[in-house]
């Protein structure tokens, strides 16, 4: 019952963060919005990508119906860390991130009005790698709940997405943190489609405040990659 009610409040708010890469597919990097958050990443028709990299099919299929997942992840942690790469630090509320010296640093708005910073990494290609951080003041419930919606709302649509995958980590300040990884497919405003790799980051400093943090790479690109240390760089500065 309590599933349901969840997946149903997330739907009403707007429904999954409607993934649409910060590339040409959404020149903003943002989507609709699920509750408090606003997320970005890939989007589009056709079938199911390929399995990314980021996700063992031991440990996630590469879908599974809104029923079988629990609210609680029952994925095990990955044991993430927090990276240190050189760059330039960007600040957004209170969140620092790291990024390679010639990033490209955009202030814009989501779908849902709300502020933004969109990060290019160098060369990006059609704003593709890059990430989009926002504070968000209120996600309307607790952290694990927001997560468990943004699961429900990406196996929901699974002719989009696959291999979905969420995690609790232990992060350094933060109260509660989530990752969530999957694979989607782009369709460029020329029609062609481009396969993608998306990791969602989830930061909570309150009992249901915090930062999202979506990036979006190449399939095949995101683990390991500048992008990722980018990601893996946030700390709570303020």
């Amino acid at each position: 019952m309590k599933r349901r009610r969840l997946i149903s409040g997330a739907a009403v708010a707007g429904g999954l963060a409607a993934l649409a890469a910060c590339g040409r597919g959404s020149q903003d990097g943002s989507g609709a919005t699920s509750q408090g958050d606003a997320t970005a990443a890939p989007t589009g028709t056709g079938p199911a990508a390929p399995q990314s990299s980021m996700s063992d099919p031991t440990e996630v299929p590469s879908w599974r119906s809104v029923e079988d997942i629990p609210v609680v992840p029952d994925s095990p942690s990955r044991g993430l860390a927090p990276t240190t790469p050189s760059g330039e630090d960007t600040t957004v509320e209170g969140l620092t991130v790291t990024a390679p010296t010639g990033s490209v640093v955009k202030e814009t708005t989501n779908s849902a009005g709300r502020p933004a910073t969109k990060i290019e990494m160098p060369g990006a290609d059609d704003g593709i790698p890059s990430m989009l951080v926002s504070r968000v003041s209120s996600f309307g419930r607790s952290l694990v709940e927001e997560t468990y919606a943004q699961e429900s709302l990406l196996d929901a649509e699974s002719e989009k997405h696959s291999y979905v995958r969420r995690t609790q980590e232990t992060w350094p300040g933060a109260e509660d943190a989530y990752v969530i990884t999957w694979t989607g497919t782009l369709v460029k405003d020329d029609g062609s489609q481009q396969l993608l790799d998306a990791l969602g980051f989830w930061i909570g400093d309150g009992p249901d405040s915090g930062w999202s943090l979506i990036a979006t790479a190449p399939q095949g690109e995101m683990e390991g990659s500048p992008l990722w240390d980018t990601v893996f760089s946030a700390r709570i500065t303020g």
